[in-house]
């Protein structure tokens, strides 16, 4: 299900949070995915960015939020927004 903004919902600690579908993203959207991921992937940011980053490019303004309930249930919120 797709919903606004090539995004589609996904339910999380009893919060619905709207993920962005990278197959129907924007080309600069796959490109930034791209870089960030080459850039986890090579050691150029810590983990501490690569969960912020990731998490503002998957989740836009819901991030902050996602990142809290994912620290609450002591998830990595990057192995979700993987997931």
């Amino acid at each position: 299900v797709v919903g606004d903004s090539h995004s589609f919902p996904v339910e999380f600690a009893g919060t619905t949070f709207h993920f962005v579908a990278p197959e129907l993203a924007s080309a600069e959207w796959n490109d930034r995915h791209t870089a960030l991921r080459d850039d986890i992937q090579d050691g150029v940011i810590t983990s501490g960015d690569a969960r912020a980053e990731m998490a503002d490019l998957v989740l836009g303004d819901e991030a902050e939020a996602f990142i809290e309930k994912a620290n609450e249930a002591d998830v990595d919120p990057l192995s979700l927004i993987g997931w």
